[in-house]
């Protein structure tokens, strides 16, 4: 054990001057002396005594002490196990004990050796308590711009519902008109070229030969393959189902006069459904942005003019007249395509959300 420190005699003095829950104002005045001074025993509030058995314990919340440079394992004592050595350094708590209406400032698990299913109880609840009011943070600094994230969110579902139907149409005509295995030969954003080569080769038989090989060359690569991908799913219904998620917590909470009223599994679910959707929205946004780069001038040029090369690994006709995207196995026999006007509206911006 370290040397003895010494504690003043007030320090053992009991203060039962918090018979209500301590505010959160006094756990951050605590925190700040802590921060400041680094002597958690010295705190004008703290009761440095030994708690009675059985007594009820709240804890408020957590802190570290401070070394201000010296390097040290154990700073503080706690008078739940060593009164007058030190014993902790990381993890401290701010421990209430309403039967005695006092606060300690105490090891992270020393009360657990004086009465183990009262510290399980109070470090449960403050667990809980953590996390409900970090949901009620983020829904009361989220909530003013939740008008906004739907107005985007609705509109880039309307964006998301014309690539989807863009992304179908272009893939079954593809797939069962044209009969043109277009994603097999562009997958990764690849176009190679079909590259005859001569080559010694060994035999069978050991002898060495001069034979024909074709490789493949790579020629260039687009924006916008992605579009063409047979496992894509649709961008819509996810999109809409986190939308309306987001109308029908604006109802429930609105319902409330003040966030903090909601119950804990409101409060969750309300955090993980404004969460959730802002990404399920970027992610869309993403996306649109992506696949509609298959339309553009620049990849529409590349595939025109690779399709027409003798050595493409697939000959094929593509280009763009206005809203139709004109596909086919030569010019004169093409299929045209149509390209919603929403799925290249200017995409917008979703609201910056903090703490995330």
């Amino acid at each position: 054990m370290s040397e003895p420190i010494e504690v003043p005699e007030s320090a053992f003095e009991n203060k039962p001057w918090f018979p209500t829950f301590p505010a959160p104002d006094l756990v951050r005045e605590i925190k700040e002396h802590i921060k400041t001074k680094g002597d958690p025993h010295l705190w004008w509030g703290h009761t440095h005594t030994t708690p009675p058995m059985g007594g009820r314990i709240v804890y408020l919340d957590e802190f570290d002490v401070p070394t201000f440079g010296v390097t040290m394992d154990r700073v503080a004592p706690c008078p739940c196990c060593t009164p007058r050595h030190r014993k902790y350094k990381s993890g401290g708590k701010i421990a209430w004990f309403p039967d005695e209406a006092v606060i300690r400032l105490i090891g992270p698990q020393c009360y657990k050796s004086l009465d183990a299913e009262g510290h399980e109880l109070a470090e449960h609840e403050f667990r809980e308590r953590q996390r409900r009011e970090k949901y009620a943070r983020y829904l009361i600094t989220q909530l003013p711009l939740l008008p906004e994230i739907v107005r985007t969110g609705d509109e880039v579902l309307e964006m998301a519902k014309a690539a989807d139907e863009f992304r179908e149409t272009l893939q079954r005509r593809l797939a069962n008109t044209l009969f043109l295995r277009l994603w097999e030969n562009v997958r990764n954003g690849v176009l190679n070229l079909i590259v005859r080569t001569r080559e010694i080769r060994a035999g069978a038989d050991g002898d060495h030969q001069m034979r024909t090989v074709d490789k493949h060359e790579r020629y260039a690569t687009i924006e916008g393959w992605e579009v063409l991908d047979p496992r894509a799913t649709k961008i819509a219904p996810t999109l809409k189902r986190n939308i309306d998620r987001l109308q029908v917590m604006r109802f429930e909470l609105g319902q409330k006069q003040d966030v903090r009223d909601a119950d804990d599994l409101t409060l969750r679910r309300a955090a993980q459904t404004m969460a959730n959707a802002r990404k399920v929205i970027a992610a869309a946004i993403d996306r649109i942005a992506l696949e509609r780069k298959i339309v553009s001038p620049m990849t529409v040029a590349t595939l025109r003019t690779w399709g027409q090369l003798d050595a493409a690994t697939l000959k094929f006709s593509l280009r763009r007249n206005g809203r139709d995207l004109l596909v086919g196995r030569d010019r004169d026999h093409c299929c045209p395509i149509r390209i919603p006007p929403e799925m290249e509206r200017t995409l917008p911006v979703l609201p910056h959300l903090a703490d995330e």
